[in-house]
């Protein structure tokens, strides 16, 4: 394992993975709005298969449809990230989904293209897996081709859209549940 304390080395190009926590209430109301949603006779059943196998992904949407307090939490978020890390660009939502993975259910290794940022909302537990972008030709430096984030509900999790990240198959009987969303900077 390499030490960040080894005054030899220098780790450059590192890749920034951010965490945060939604408040649990604003996760569980948009969770519950979703499920009335969804549950409804009227909602489109529609499936759109693009890195999901199995489960369900909606189709893209507008942020202007997103739940208020919901957007204040993101927005907040990053406004945190882009004044301390990223020499304030204005980060701007593009567009949403939700994904909802059912037991056996998980999502192709996969990047978000045309935008900058990808963020994560876990309305239940769930995890996320990420690709080392240097494994393939790194692997004798000691460095681990996947780094698995074992989240719960109302964690928020935030990283760069060119980053490779997968989901493993849901192993529990309750329904997984998340929100992607992708931001753009100006």
């Amino acid at each position: 394992m390499i030490k960040k304390e080894d005054k030899n080395l220098y780790l450059i190009w590192p890749t920034p993975i951010w965490f945060y926590k939604a408040p649990l209430d604003v996760t569980d109301t948009i969770k519950e709005g979703l499920l009335e949603i969804i549950k409804s006779p009227d909602f489109p059943k529609l499936e759109y298969e693009r890195s999901n196998r199995g489960g369900y992904q909606s189709e893209v949407l507008e942020i202007d449809n997103f739940h208020p307090r919901g957007r204040k939490v993101i927005e907040e978020i990053l406004y945190k990230i882009s004044s301390k890390y990223l020499k304030s660009q204005k980060p701007v939502v593009d567009s949403w989904w939700v994904n909802v993975n059912k037991k056996g259910d998980w999502n192709l290794i996969h990047t978000h293209p045309n935008c900058d940022l990808s963020l994560v909302w876990y309305l239940t537990d769930g995890d996320i897996c990420f690709d080392n972008p240097n494994s393939h030709n790194r692997m004798d430096l000691d460095t681990s081709s996947v780094w698995e984030s074992k989240n719960k509900k109302g964690d928020i999790v935030v990283f760069p859209a060119d980053l490779k990240h997968f989901v493993n198959p849901n192993q529990k009987d309750e329904d997984r549940m998340s929100l992607a969303f992708n931001v753009d900077l100006f």
